[in-house]
């Protein structure tokens, strides 16, 4: 019994009776079909969904740095060499490149090799026009050798074609891959 001021609450000793013949108490579940989904396909086995990087394996940029002229093409640097050193174990997939040419321009720039360390990361040693690295480039991936923490990853472009006066070209080389840790 509760006291609230000295009053006794009235009722808060009451019994329901007969509350096992509350209506729906004992009454069974109609079973229902369930959905069967397909199996997973090969490729989520890990349990990934698609877009989503699998633990501890991060898909990261590898910026490549001009090393002439800062990545800028001019009529006296032709040729460059674009180099990065992954301070973690990395697996480059897809490389991006961004040239800024004027609509005018006759000049091209092509990707002479993309090395990983002292290998070369081509079946073919030829020269490949950059429009095959643009962001917009579809299904352009790679699988590249791994690169472990130190070791260089090069590419070297060079330009073909005479520049106009006073004419230049930057460039941005990114090579996109899965660094662990």
């Amino acid at each position: 019994m509760a006291d609230i001021l000295g009053e006794d609450i009235m009722g808060d000793d009451y019994e329901l009776e007969g509350d096992d013949d509350l209506e729906g108490a004992g009454r069974t579940r109609i079973a229902r079909p369930s959905l069967r989904l397909p199996p997973k396909p090969t490729w989520r086995k890990m349990g990934v969904a698609p877009g989503v990087s699998a633990p501890s394996a991060l898909l990261q940029p590898l910026p490549l740095r001009g090393e002439q002229n800062n990545g800028v093409f001019t009529s006296n640097v032709t040729s460059i060499l674009f180099q990065g050193i992954p301070q973690r174990p990395f697996r480059g997939e897809r490389l991006v490149i961004a040239a800024r040419q004027t609509a005018s321009s006759a000049i091209q720039l092509r990707v002479q090799t993309l090395t990983v360390g002292t290998n070369v990361q081509s079946v073919q040693v030829a020269d490949m026009p950059i429009e095959a690295f643009a962001a917009q480039a579809y299904d352009v991936r790679m699988k590249l050798q791994p690169a472990q923490p130190g070791v260089l990853v090069q590419c070297q472009i060079y330009a073909v074609g005479t520049f106009q006066q006073n004419e230049e070209i930057p460039c941005a080389v990114v090579l996109l891959g899965h660094a662990i840790g």
